[in-house]
């Protein structure tokens, strides 16, 4: 059985949304990375489903896929009715993405 699986940097876009789909009933695996694949909202959606249906990944690394903050958003539905997931690191790539697109100003208090 595999435990943990590294598809990261591939670069695979929309390629890499069967592999999640894939997982949504795996019992075996524990460590997910598929950070670096530009793989846009469609990622975020699939991912959403499958903490959705996954109840054995504890560890997910899924930075630098160009998620937007549609995509957070679907992440987040999909982490509140998940209860395996104990370590999910923020995307700081992407939130800086974002960030810098929408010309946020970090510094101004209202």
């Amino acid at each position: 059985d595999i435990k943990e699986f590294y598809l990261n940097n591939c670069k695979l876009k929309g390629d890499v949304l069967d592999f999640v789909f894939g997982i949504f009933n795996n019992k075996s695996l524990q460590l997910l990375d598929i950070s670096g694949n530009q793989s846009g909202d469609p990622l975020a959606v699939a991912l959403a489903k499958m903490l959705q249906h996954n109840n054995t990944v504890h560890t997910l690394f899924w930075d630098g896929n160009d998620i937007s903050v549609a995509g957070l958003k679907s992440i987040l539905l999909g982490l509140q009715r998940n209860h395996s997931v104990k370590h999910m690191p923020l995307p700081l790539l992407d939130l800086a993405a974002i960030l810098k697109k929408e010309n946020v100003d970090t510094l101004a208090v209202d």
